[in-house]
């Protein structure tokens, strides 16, 4: 239903402490945006979809607040015993810097001035390979089939990392897919496993049946 209503559907554990953050922030009486930082990008060239979601992986889902408000954020993600593995991005200390011309961080496009530099951060010396032959040119490099080469090692991002993808309106279309298609083999299943039910209410129902003192007795 929520993505039916074109809104995209993160992890709950990134939802529940941006809810967290924001509850504690509207107590203090604090009117600050917090935001996930995938929410606010889009992609210019779609062949670099994978490339880009795979390569920020759970960065996608790292938190942005307003600097002033960064240790603030910190100590409530502090306090919040339930939440893990999740991220705030400090742009107190966070340096800004200029892209090279054929990174990754040319593909993202976004009208928040945090988002954008912290892309520029993450993506902007990764630079885009045609062939696997170039990777080893460049200390970070990718492929659109996602080779990273980084740390003078070469792997291969995991293709469950990028299959859902939180980044632009076309990612809404493609977790929508995915959701019905997944939503398609559940009810197949339903049959199946009414039957099974079936037979284990009716075993339920034999046990009145059975005389255990008699059996133990045996």
């Amino acid at each position: 239903e929520s993505l039916e209503s074109k809104t995209i559907h993160f992890p709950e554990e990134t939802e529940r402490l941006k809810k967290c953050i924001e509850k504690e922030f509207s107590e203090k009486g604090i009117d600050s945006p917090v935001y996930i930082f995938a929410e606010l990008l889009s992609i210019k060239d779609k062949n670099w979809t994978n490339a880009i979601e795979g390569y920020l992986n759970t960065q996608r889902f790292y938190l942005i607040v307003e600097p002033e408000y960064y240790n603030l954020a910190l100590e409530i993600y502090n306090a919040n015993k339930k939440t893990y593995n999740q991220g705030i991005i400090n742009f107190r200390k966070l340096p800004e810097i200029e892209p090279e011309s054929n990174s990754l961080a040319t593909f993202v496009e976004t009208g928040n001035r945090f988002a954008k530099r912290y892309a520029n951060f993450i993506l902007g010396n990764v630079i885009c390979c045609e062939t696997l032959g170039e990777l080893e040119n460049y200390s970070s490099s990718i492929t659109k089939d996602c080779m990273v080469y980084k740390n003078y090692v070469s792997r291969k991002i995991d293709p469950k990392i990028y299959s859902t993808p939180y980044i632009g309106k076309d990612a809404i279309e493609v977790q929508l897919k995915n959701v019905k298609s997944e939503r398609k083999i559940l009810l197949e299943k339903i049959p199946i496993l009414r039957e099974k039910l079936d037979t284990y209410e009716e075993l339920e129902k034999s046990y009145e049946y059975v005389n255990f003192e008699m059996l133990k007795m045996y």
